[in-house]
């Protein structure tokens, strides 16, 4: 667990730090649950735009992508469901840069529907679909969390 004292001087370092690079975005990513939503915000808008530069390198397009899918759950969890669409809509934008092209466009479906969950626009099948994906390819591990994340989210936001 990380203590007070610890997490400071992530967050300062973070914020403070001028230019981006691998080890400042699994950082962030890793210690995300950690952070408050308007944190989560600024540093992301600070990395965005220190990683326009680097986007020609193949390792950051699909941190970009963990990253982002990461703040989802955190915007989803904390009911920010707004700023949730908008880091969709940011996932979007990076889609056809992301190496691991076939996997976002699953969790951009994934996260779509739970979007669509929470606003009562789709049935749980949606989701449920995806999962099944998931199974079908062998992801065992990747369809077990989006159930339970699901399950999750219909707990918070009182789904029957």
């Amino acid at each position: 667990m990380i203590i007070h004292e610890e997490l400071n001087f992530i967050q300062s370092y973070l914020i403070n730090c001028n230019s981006w690079g691998y080890y400042e975005i699994t950082l962030f990513t890793n210690t995300l649950s950690f952070y408050s939503n308007e944190l989560i915000d600024s540093v992301y808008y600070r990395a965005m735009n220190t990683l326009l530069i680097l986007k020609n390198i193949k390792r950051y397009r699909n941190e970009v992508a963990l990253m982002i899918f990461n703040i989802l759950e955190i915007k989803i969890v904390s009911k920010n469901v707004g700023s949730a669409r908008y880091y969709l809509a940011e996932l979007n934008k990076i889609k056809i840069d992301v190496i691991d092209n076939m996997y976002l466009q699953a969790m951009i479906k994934y996260f779509t529907a739970i979007l669509d969950l929470i606003s009562r626009k789709c049935q749980e099948e949606d989701v449920l679909r995806i999962a099944e994906m998931f199974d079908f390819l062998g992801m065992d591990t990747k369809k077990n969390k989006c159930l339970t994340f699901c399950d999750k989210v219909k707990t918070l936001y009182d789904i029957v």
